[in-house]
């Protein structure tokens, strides 16, 4: 835990969303300036939306890498994976080419969507003026409702991929 504690910091972002509830709704612009809704899914498919810190956090790039990695498993449930992360787009667009990432990378400038999921910790302004993003998962199902949620604040939630895989033999 002291790990966690040392990159997360102490205090925690207010955990505004729960499971068996609604998804907070949202449209970005995508690593390439498209806009993409969670409407653009809604009855269609389930969504794995994630957020990070930004393309300097070891632990962020591990998400995206862990992700792409396992986009497959995602694939054969019908699964839509987003990332979530704080602007610009342009950052994003070399990111997801660098790292061959095969999902779109969603870039929050100005952090509202960050916040409305309960992922921002406004205390910590290290990085940016609104706050520090605090890297989670929330897998959404076609219905607009969260059925899991992984925060990195919560050690014992922290990147839980295995959970992840766990809740999604309960969709469909």
């Amino acid at each position: 835990m002291g790990l966690f504690k040392n990159i997360f910091g102490e205090k925690k972002a207010e955990a505004a969303i729960s499971i068996n509830k609604p998804s907070p709704v949202f449209s970005l612009p995508d690593e390439n300036g498209n806009a993409v809704s969670l409407s653009d899914y809604s009855g269609k498919r389930d969504v794995m939306v994630f957020i990070i810190r930004g393309d300097f956090c070891p632990f962020c790039q591990m998400m995206l890498r862990t992700y792409q990695k396992e986009r497959e498993r995602f694939a054969e449930k019908n699964i839509m994976l987003l990332s979530i992360a704080p602007g610009p787009i342009e950052t994003y667009h070399r990111i997801v080419k660098d790292m061959g990432l095969e999902y779109k990378v969603l870039c929050d400038t100005g952090l509202q969507i960050t916040k409305t999921f309960g992922s921002l910790d406004e205390a910590d302004k290290r990085m940016y003026p609104e706050g520090m993003p605090v890297p989670a998962s929330f897998l959404i199902d076609k219905n607009g409702i969260i059925r899991f949620v992984s925060r990195a604040d919560k050690a014992e939630e922290a990147f839980n991929i295995s959970g992840i895989f766990a809740a999604l033999q309960m969709l469909n």
